[in-house]
């Protein structure tokens, strides 16, 4: 079985990106119907898609899944929408292209690279940010020409800081990170900037705990609509190497692959447990 992956939201002309468990790209979010008509989608070795898309791209997505399924009512399609930015969403993919050996892995992996990603943006000014959000001071500070602009983090809680970054809390460093499968190995942070950043946000990112120097990359996405400035400058920060997963909680009684979490993510059936399917496939013996 191969799965497919379409990122909603970007430029449908980029190519598509191979692995060894199938195939993704990055969709327009009115490309639906192309989407389904896609040749990636035709082979029949394609049984299940995961169509992934920013929260304000829900509809658009639904649409994509909806389609792809009337087109291929043989294929397991998921959609989910995610309240981070398009160039996170690329990150996470591009994190977890090797390795995972079936849908359910790669969707888990997925899911694990998301969570330990860290990513905000540069920006001059802060007056029309809505996440996170700004301070009413800072909101002034923004009115004034001069400053170097300010830095602005997702997380929980997000944060906002005008530029140079003079002292950080405890809440605004890179958590530590360990991978299970590796006996609690360190993961080493990797940052790609959607753009150029001014060095003061870069040495607020070295402040952070970042180790090297962000890799800097075309935009990914809409700035404006993004950060409420059409010069902000985004910065996406994920383990070097997708982290794993860890132990899968059962098995799907549909498909016969391991589950991470309560359900199926492609079948949607209730995950039976390891042991319980073990004996069940006893009995039937």
């Amino acid at each position: 079985m191969t799965l497919h992956v379409a990122v909603m939201g970007g430029n449908a002309d980029e190519p598509d990106q191979h692995a060894t468990w199938g195939s993704w790209g990055v969709r327009g979010v009115d490309d639906a119907a192309e989407l389904a008509s896609d040749g990636a989608l035709a082979s029949p070795d394609v049984r299940e898609v995961l169509v992934l898309a920013r929260q304000s791209d829900l509809s658009a997505a639904r649409i994509a899944g909806a389609t792809i399924a009337a087109v291929r009512p043989d294929v397991s399609v998921r959609v989910e929408a995610h309240r981070v930015s398009l160039g996170v969403l690329v990150r996470a993919m591009e994190r977890v292209t090797t390795g995972p050996a079936t849908s359910n892995a790669l969707h888990a992996s997925f899911s694990a690279t998301l969570a330990a990603t860290t990513w905000g943006a540069a920006l001059p000014s802060v007056t029309k940010l809505a996440r996170p959000t700004p301070s009413m001071y800072q909101h002034v500070q923004s009115w004034f020409s001069g400053g170097h602009g300010f830095i602005a983090v997702h997380g929980a809680p997000g944060w906002v800081a005008r530029l140079p970054v003079r002292h950080l809390g405890p809440g605004q460093v890179l958590p530590r990170m360990q991978d299970v499968s590796a006996g609690g190995a360190s993961l080493v942070h990797e940052c790609v900037s959607f753009g150029e950043l001014p060095e003061d946000a870069i040495a607020a990112l070295f402040a952070m705990g970042l180790g090297t120097r962000p890799t800097r990359r075309a935009p990914v996405g809409d700035a404006l609509t993004q950060w409420g400035h059409e010069r902000a400058v985004e910065f996406v920060i994920t383990p070097a190497t997708a982290p794993s997963p860890g132990v899968p909680t059962g098995i799907c009684g549909v498909c016969n692959q391991p589950v991470w979490g309560h359900a199926c993510p492609f079948c949607r059936a209730t995950v039976q447990s390891a042991p319980h399917m073990a004996r069940a496939q006893g009995v039937m013996k």
